[in-house]
This record gives C-alpha cells, structure tokens and sequence, in this order.
C-alpha cells in the first residue's frame, strides 16, 4: 500500500453521494427550525461521542430541531446517534444534515430533524 504525502494523521473523512441531491428539500433555510449553536470543540471523536450523547442528543427533536457546530466530529457523533434511534425503533422523524459555509473561511455543519408527517 503506498502513502500519501497529504494524509493526516488521526484524521477521519466520510463522504455520501445522492443519485439526486433535488430530492433533499433546503428545509436548513426554514425559519420556524430552532437551532442550537454548539461552541464546543473536541480533540477526538470518543469526546464528541460523549458530549453529544449526554446533552444535544436529548434536546434534538425536543427543545431544538436542529444542531449548528464548528466542529465536524460533533456533527457526525450526533447524526451517528439520530440514524441508529430510527434504524433500532421507530422514532418518526427525518434526519438531515448539510454543511454551511460562512465567509469563505468559516464552515457550519449542521445536523436537523423533522417529524415525518411534516414531509
């Protein structure tokens, strides 16, 4: 196997493709979604993991519909959590996450749900 000079170490990348990306509606823009803006930032995805599951975890779909963070592994950990709740029981809601870019130098990722009756 050979190396790649520009692989970092530690690092983590997953990527998904949609056959047809017009089938996710920009719900992101709807301003009745209640976001909660994390400003925590992790070293390692097992902190992540914690962090999201003893707090955010619990709010989603409750007293917010959707989660905006700086940090990617926050983001993951918690989309991670929301798709195994719907795949292990019938939850009801949509999961959705997007990335959004702020200023050519700041990037958002965000992670939101919506009950299913609401698409």
């Amino acid at each position: 196997m050979g190396t790649n000079k520009d692989h970092n170490e530690g690092t983590y990348q997953e990527a998904f493709f949609l056959k047809n990306r017009e089938t996710i509606p920009p719900l992101k823009m709807d301003p009745a979604i209640r976001w909660y803006n994390e400003e925590m930032e992790f070293e390692t995805i097992r902190e992540a993991y914690e962090w999201v599951s003893s707090d955010a975890y619990n709010k989603i779909g409750y007293d917010y519909d959707g989660y905006r963070t700086t940090d990617p592994k926050l983001a993951y950990a918690l989309l991670f959590e929301l798709v195994r709740a719907n795949t292990a029981s019938f939850e009801g809601r949509k999961v959705f996450a997007d990335e959004e870019y702020v200023d050519n130098d700041k990037i958002f990722y965000l992670v939101w749900v919506q009950a299913a009756e609401q698409t």
